[in-house]
This record gives C-alpha cells, structure tokens and sequence, in this order.
C-alpha cells in the first residue's frame, strides 16, 4: 500500500495532470454534442479536485493551480455557450482552436499577475507556507510558459494553413486541430515525470545547510549548492577542529574548492553544520571522513562570530590533541605538516594565514598549545544547532 501511495504523490506531482479535465472536454466535444462534452470536463475536473483533497495533504500545489487553469477556461466556454452569437463557432469544426485561444489567455493572465500573487503571500502567509506556495507558483509559470509558447505557434500556423489551404482533407484538419493538443499533453505528460524525477533525485542528494542568527539558533535552511551567492548574506554555523601534537598545531594549504582563503594554511578539519544536525555528529563526521584513528575526542573550546564582505559564519572551535602524527588519513593533506609556534609568529600579520586562524592563534596559544588537553564539556549546551 506504501508503495503505491509513493507511486501515486510522484505522479500526482505532474502539474500537467491538471490540464487533463480540458482535453477529456476537447476530446469528447469531438463525439458528442456540445453540453455533454461541458458536463464531461466539469466532472473530470470535479473528480480530480476530489483526488487531491483527499490524498494530496500538504505537498506542493503546483497541479491543482493547472487544475484552477482548466476550470476557468471551461467556465469561460459555458460563459460563451449562451451568447448566441458564438453558437455557430463553438458548434464548429475548428472550436478546439478557440478553446486553446481562450486557454492561452488565461495563462497568459496567469504569468502576468504571478508576481502581484506572490508579494501578497508574502505579505500575509506564514514563512514556511508562503515558501511552499511560490515554490508551486514558480512551476506553474515554467510549464505555463512551455505551453504559452507551443500552442500560440499551434494557433497561428493551423490558421495559416486552413486560411491557404487549397484542397480539404479531413484526416490532416482532425490530426492538426483534434489530435495535436492532446498528443501535445500526452508529450508534456512524460517530459515533466522524467524532469521532476530527475529534480528529486537532485534534491535528495543535496545537503541543506543551518542558517543560524547570532545566539545560535537554527532559523531556516539552504541547499548547500546555493550558498556560493549568499556567503554574507546568512550566518551559517561551522565546526573547526584545531589539532595539536607536542605543542605544535597541523596545519594544511586550503584546498582550491574552499572559499575564502584558498591555498593558506589553515586548519584542515573544518565542516559547515546540516540542517537538523548538532556539533557533536559534525565533530564525528569531520573526523571519520579523514580517517582519524585515535580514540581522544575533540573538546569544545570558544564559539565566536566571524564576518567580512565575503562571508558570515558563526564558528565553533573544538580542539583536539594527539598522541603521535600518524593520528588520521595523511593522503587526505598531503602538503599538511604540524608547525611550531615561532613558524607560526613569524608569519602572522602579513596576510600569509587566513585572517579568521590569525583570530584564533591566540587563544589556542594560551590554552591548547600551554596547557594539557581541557577536560571534556558536554555538548549538551549546544543543543539550538537542533531544529527550533
């Protein structure tokens, strides 16, 4: 039953599914008389209306809006069905070209206003709820514009080619203006399932980052793709790990995919907090992925603020002191080395170090690089790197 029920949320993700009431209207319109094709859409529409309510819960909205779309345009239609003047159109041959027509207006009014719908969610939903909503606007207005675009050109040349047309034929008329719209649909059908399958498995491989204020506390997340762009623009939470063996500190050129600073040496062990994630598994993680092999853990030493024009991270010093230099993976940091305090000082202040290590320095020379290991604390009052 699971199983089907997964089946079932990723295929009702398809926002095209919403557009399927209109083409059973344009299909059976082809069959059957004008009014029983009407009553055919409103009650595809109606049936479908039912599914989400009942089975949809609070995933995104994106269908329904395409849903919302097709009742229009159907009502639209009725509006017409009882002005006379339209009677011999609508009873026509070519009425499904003026159904598109009516429906690429509609869209067109949609993409239109999105902008004035999404400031007045803004304005007045909930954060998290407003964040779903233009997230499913945003699709809504992509498949929009795939379909404004395509069936415009569709509306245009049909018309060209019945206004030149010299010879009917009936065949070629029902292909161009019967079969395509729904061959269209079916197309778009399959081609959103392949690009929303493959936009989930892109997300379910992306790693959210905590956006922290000031105190620590979690406010929000960001995939982690996106942080490039907003390094200073959010205070993200980062775990740095100062290693120490005999009074000297490891230290290792950043690596060329690590901003800012790239190439001075730095400590190497340093991660960014995930989302619902605390300091003790970031700690953990940092050390397993470099293949750390003594059993000392680090301790937790100060946490402090850093920012400049280029990022924002509240920072959270552990330190760890080993018992011999072999203590992890060295082809992690082949060129990484352990440095002598007097190495250190006659580097500093001549933009050799990156400037947050040169904020530290100090403190670590007065406790770790002084003193024996500080005894242990307890994570426990870190607990805000959790969900608030």
């Amino acid at each position: 039953m699971n199983i089907l029920k997964q089946l079932y949320y990723k295929a009702a993700d398809n926002p095209i599914l919403g557009w399927i009431p209109l083409q059973v209207f344009v299909l059976t319109d082809f069959f059957a008389p004008y009014s029983t094709s009407l009553l055919a859409g409103y009650l595809g529409c109606s049936i479908m209306s039912l599914v989400f309510i009942t089975l949809r819960g609070k995933r995104k909205i994106y269908t329904p809006l395409f849903l919302i779309t097709a009742v229009a345009t159907l009502a639209f239609i009725n509006v017409l069905y009882f002005i006379p003047a339209c009677d011999d159109l609508l009873n026509s041959f070519y009425s499904p070209l003026l159904v598109e027509v009516i429906f690429i207006l509609i869209l067109l009014m949609s993409v239109v206003f999105r902008r004035y719908a999404q400031q007045h969610i803004i304005d007045t939903a909930k954060r998290t709820v407003a964040s779903s909503i233009i997230d499913s606007i945003n699709e809504y207005v992509y498949i929009s514009s795939i379909l404004l675009y395509t069936l415009t050109i569709h509306v245009i040349v049909t018309g060209i080619f019945i206004l030149l047309r010299i010879k009917h034929n009936y065949i070629v008329d029902v292909i161009i203006v019967w079969a395509f719209p729904s061959i269209f649909a079916v197309f778009m059908l399959f081609f959103e399932y392949i690009r929303l399958s493959y936009l989930q498995t892109e997300l379910d491989n992306e790693e959210w980052l905590a956006v922290v204020d000031e105190k620590g506390k979690v406010i929000g997340k960001i995939a982690k793709s996106e942080t490039g762009e907003t390094r200073n623009k959010y205070l993200y939470p980062l775990v740095r790990i100062a290693v120490a063996y005999q009074g000297r500190l490891f230290l290792s050129p950043r690596a060329e995919k690590t901003l800012p600073d790239t190439g001075k040496p730095d400590h190497p062990f340093e991660k960014y907090v995930l989302y619902e994630h605390t300091l003790e598994e970031t700690t953990a993680s940092i050390l397993k992925k470099n293949g750390y092999t003594q059993d000392r853990k680090p301790c937790f030493s100060i946490k402090y603020l850093f920012e400049n024009e280029k990022i924002r991270h509240l920072i959270f010093l552990y330190t760890l002191e080993v018992f011999d230099e072999c203590f992890f993976n060295r082809q992690k940091f082949p060129e990484g080395k352990f440095w002598t305090q007097k190495q250190i000082e006659e580097n500093l202040n001549i933009n050799f170090f990156p400037e947050c290590f040169e904020k530290e320095y100090e403190y670590l020379k007065n406790t770790l690089l002084l003193f024996c290991s500080p005894s242990p604390q307890n994570d426990d009052n870190f607990e805000f790197l959790k969900p608030a």
